[in-house]
């Protein structure tokens, strides 16, 4: 539901409402906005110790303790799908061996 031109108040008020909408509510959207939180900051504590397991692919992470690793998206969003993950409720990150700290 991702809209990129956003260009007025009225259309920013619109996207949110849908969203909310779409989420069963005011409650059940912050609920999934916490457990996507959740997630991120899990990707981001054990994406050292995942690239070491599967360096150079791409790895998501969903509710209950979901974890799909493939070589390309296509083969993520096939993996999640298999599980019945739906696309959003997942954290994917691609887990580079050249990362590292970026200097700013």
């Amino acid at each position: 539901m991702f809209k990129a031109n956003i260009t007025t108040n009225e259309e920013a008020r619109a996207y949110v409402e849908a969203m909310i909408e779409q989420a069963g509510g005011y409650e059940a959207f912050l609920k999934q906005e916490a457990e996507h939180r959740e997630l991120s900051s899990r990707m981001a504590r054990e994406s050292g110790a995942l690239r070491e397991l599967y360096p150079d692919k791409f790895a998501a992470m969903a509710p209950g303790g979901v974890l799909v690793i493939g070589d390309d998206m296509d083969e993520i969003l096939r993996g999640l799908n298999e599980k019945g993950v739906p696309r959003g409720a997942a954290v994917v990150r691609f887990l580079d061996v050249e990362w590292g700290p970026m200097v700013v």
